[in-house]
């Protein structure tokens, strides 16, 4: 009996980490959970003295959006998606893919439909939630009040409900595709990821941990079904895909002027784009004081030349940081981290329902057993970015689309968190690493034939060591002869 219980034991210890890894886990989930505590709860006193107590309105009275746009971003893509093509409606921006998915929607109860929805992905997002912090919290009722803190005193997540945004759809599939990437899983996460990148396109960036010998071809049979949903999609509308491609086009353009570079999606702190056009005004009306940032057709052409040297640099550092991560880091999930860190801060327009992937982010950090030197740094600033900060609102930029001033200190504050963090993770992982392990990464991965021909000429001109075989003795103890045999040497696996 005491065998069997010893066996049982074992077998349920085998289900969770090592203690230190469970105290460094729980260390930064505690960390986490303390600041967004505190930053809600500091966010919900305030907005709810200034409102019931002194009765102003939006955007004081809240840190959610306007009540009567709520569910907004998913009612009106699905009933965009009755139209002959989507893309008449000028506020349609999204893939193809998107719409088709959406139709099916079209026939439900327009009060029911995002309940259902949002409600179906929750309940998606906290299974998965419980499942991963299940090996560092192993009571059931304590992993679920850690979950339902991260939710409940998330602000990106809140925000999605409040809007009925899509983006909460891309992090149940990330997230689900992440969790069979940590069982090996490949294609079935990559089947995860795939829609997400149909839905919008800035997840692709996660096939750049694809970017294997081994793998190389899963991440290009991911782009060419991409492609192929894509454009089987925009060929599944009324108009020819030439037609259906034009007006998609003149939404995009029209999303560009209106959402970047003027003042409708200036209230989005997700991107640093958003910090740098706050700072070009900010000292263009210290220049100039009577401007009035309203009239943005004044600074259109400063703005369109920022917003080109802007590019240059966003996509300079996107595969700066790709090349980190393919070449140098050595820890997969630390690569997931900044490759979403990235995604997050790569759309210009930068709405805080995109913060989400930065909390996904959050969530696999707090989940790394290793421990690093900044890796508790890193994970208070990511925490800092997930509350609200609409304390202080920067009234001199001007009104967003939603008509008010509601544009807050948060686009000074997250993305150079955001930026920072990554900065920390980079430079734990560049003092881990060594030239030879990136020497072998590059041989190995980018130019896997040249570098077996290298290996092969060096083993060739190497000598073959030997060794002394000896066979079983015989019955009368006499030893025979000695046999030499060469051992087999081959490529080591990169």
């Amino acid at each position: 009996m005491a065998h069997k219980h010893r066996k049982k034991s074992r077998k349920l210890g085998s289900k969770l980490a090592p203690k230190k890894q469970q105290d460094f886990r729980r260390r930064k989930l505690y960390l986490t959970l303390t600041i967004m505590a505190v930053g809600m709860i500091i966010a919900v006193l305030w907005h709810g003295w200034q409102g019931w107590g002194l009765g102003n309105k939006y955007p004081y009275n809240s840190f959610l959006f306007i009540e009567d746009l709520r569910f907004t971003d998913l009612s009106d893509p699905i009933k965009a998606s009755l139209l002959p093509s989507p893309y008449l409606e000028k506020f349609s921006d999204y893939f193809p893919f998107t719409y088709v998915c959406l139709w099916w929607f079209s026939g439900m109860n327009p009060w029911v439909t995002p309940y259902f929805f949002l409600g179906f992905i929750s309940l998606g997002l906290g299974g998965a939630l419980m499942y991963a912090l299940r090996p560092v919290i192993p009571k059931w009722w304590a992993c679920l009040l850690c979950a339902i803190g991260l939710f409940a005193f998330s602000y990106p997540f809140l925000f999605c409900l409040d809007r009925g945004n899509l983006e909460i759809a891309l992090a149940l599939l990330v997230s689900i595709s992440l969790l069979f990437f940590q069982k090996r899983y490949w294609f079935l996460g990559l089947a995860c990821l795939l829609p997400a990148i149909c839905f919008k396109f800035y997840p692709i960036l996660l096939l750049a941990l694809f970017i294997r010998r081994r793998h190389l071809t899963k991440a290009i049979l991911v782009g060419v079904v991409f492609l192929v949903i894509s454009v089987c999609s925009m060929a599944s509308f009324y108009y020819t895909l030439s037609e259906n491609w034009q007006l998609w086009h003149r939404n995009l353009d029209y999303f560009k002027l209106h959402y970047v570079i003027a003042n409708w999606g200036f209230s989005g702190s997700a991107s640093p784009w958003n910090t740098c056009k706050a700072l070009l005004v900010t000292a263009y009306s210290l220049v100039y004081p009577s401007y009035d940032a309203d009239l943005t057709t004044i600074r259109v052409d400063l703005l369109n030349a920022a917003y080109t040297t802007y590019v240059i640099a966003a996509l300079s550092t996107v595969l700066a940081v790709t090349f980190y991560a393919i070449l140098i880091e050595r820890d997969f999930f630390r690569r997931v981290i900044l490759l979403l860190l990235v995604a997050t801060m790569t759309a210009p327009s930068g709405g805080d329902y995109k913060l989400l992937f930065a909390n996904i982010a959050l969530v696999v950090l707090i989940l790394i057993p290793t421990k690093r030197p900044f890796d508790l740094w890193a994970t208070g600033l990511l925490a800092f970015v997930m509350i609200p900060k609409k304390e202080i609102f920067l009234d001199y930029l001007g009104r967003t689309d939603a008509g008010f001033h509601d544009i807050s200190i948060a686009i000074l504050l997250n993305p150079p968190c955001m930026l920072m963090a990554m900065g920390l993770l980079i430079r734990d992982g560049l003092r881990l690493s060594t030239w030879k392990h990136v020497q072998r990464r590059f041989w190995g991965i980018l130019k896997p034939s040249l570098w077996r021909s290298r290996t092969a000429v060096n083993l060739a001109a190497r000598p073959i060591p030997v060794v002394m075989r000896r066979p079983r003795p015989k019955r009368n103890g006499v030893w025979p002869v000695q046999q030499i045999a060469p051992i087999k040497r081959t490529c080591p696996h990169v």
